[in-house]
């Protein structure tokens, strides 16, 4: 079984290191488009790459993100790939609670051939903002050993799917065509989106920027980061211990309607999804990216060496 993971990035600089280090952890290539950072983030791809050839930088492009820019990078990887190997959709602020190589040997069955992430979402603390404002917070220690705190995300993310030569990928999808059946079971995620209120405060303003030219997704791209600053009592709040298990939910959410599951069910079990890949949209080879709408505007500063202090939320 080989896993390729494909990963498309922006300003991640304060976490790409540790995210490439777990992603070679368990991946056999990495695919990596950054699409217009403007801190080192691209350097540091490069650099561990001239040290692992598993890391393939595509390019550095800027331009308009949306989920079908990753159909992209999937047609530009996929001639590194092999019938029955695995595809992740990587994200370079996500850790993998669960080892994914056991995770697809163990808990997949061989109809199965799309898996849901189950998210937690870790998340910054009124004291974390606090304490970050005091410069009381270490930027070296690890981001899984300073936010400690998670809410349980429940929306039903892929992550992995089973490759196979004929499947389809337009950019006008979030994935391909009928991958396949859905996985009953979910690979627990730690997800790390917000980090520092520095980080915070950029992700959600470029993000604000891009949101309303996004032609796929983008409507949870306009909430202020701010309003996901919480309280270590809320009801909604859990603590985790690094090194122990997460909670395990249940959850079935993620399934297709039940007319669908058998229709994908039968198709697998008898050879048939390469037939129906003949009937699916095509990837356009002559798509391009839109441009950063960022560019030209100035309305991304780069962050002062001394940035004013991020106001507590009352």
């Amino acid at each position: 079984m080989r896993i390729h993971a494909l990963l498309v990035c922006r300003d991640e600089q304060d976490i790409i290191g540790p995210c490439l280090h777990h992603l070679l952890s368990w991946a056999d290539t990495v695919h990596a488009l950054d699409t217009g950072s403007t801190d080192a983030t691209w350097d540091l791809i490069r650099s561990t790459a001239a040290r692992d050839a598993r890391i393939i930088p595509i390019a550095r492009t800027p331009m308009l993100f949306h989920n079908g820019v990753r159909a992209w990078v999937f047609d530009r990887a996929r001639p590194a790939f092999a019938p029955g190997d695995w595809v992740c959709r990587a994200d370079a602020d996500e850790i993998y609670h669960d080892d994914p190589r056991a995770f697809l040997r163990e808990r997949i069955a061989r109809h199965e051939h799309v898996v849901c992430a189950q998210l937690y979402d870790f998340i910054l603390l009124r004291r974390d903002l606090r304490a970050a404002r005091l410069g009381l917070e270490d930027p070296a220690v690890p981001i899984d050993q300073r936010r400690l705190h998670y809410i349980i995300n429940r929306f039903p993310e892929i992550r992995f799917f089973r490759y196979r030569p004929s499947m389809r990928w337009p950019t006008t999808r979030e994935r391909p065509v009928r991958a396949g059946a859905v996985a009953h079971a979910r690979i627990k995620l730690r997800h790390y989106r917000w980090r520092t209120p520095e980080q915070a405060e950029r992700r959600a303003r470029l993000r604000a920027i891009m949101a309303p030219n996004m032609p796929i997704g983008g409507w949870h791209w306009r909430r202020d980061w701010r309003s996901e600053v919480r309280r270590a009592r809320d009801p909604d709040v859990h603590r985790w211990t690094p090194g122990q298990p997460l909670p395990e939910v249940a959850d079935l959410a993620h399934l297709d309607a039940l007319p669908k599951r058998a229709m994908l069910k039968a198709l697998s079990r008898l050879g048939l999804l390469p037939l129906s890949d003949r009937l699916a949209p095509r990837f356009n080879s002559a798509w391009r990216p839109a441009p950063d709408p960022t560019l030209g505007e100035s309305p991304l500063p780069q962050w002062p060496d001394n940035p004013a202090p991020i106001p507590l939320i009352p």
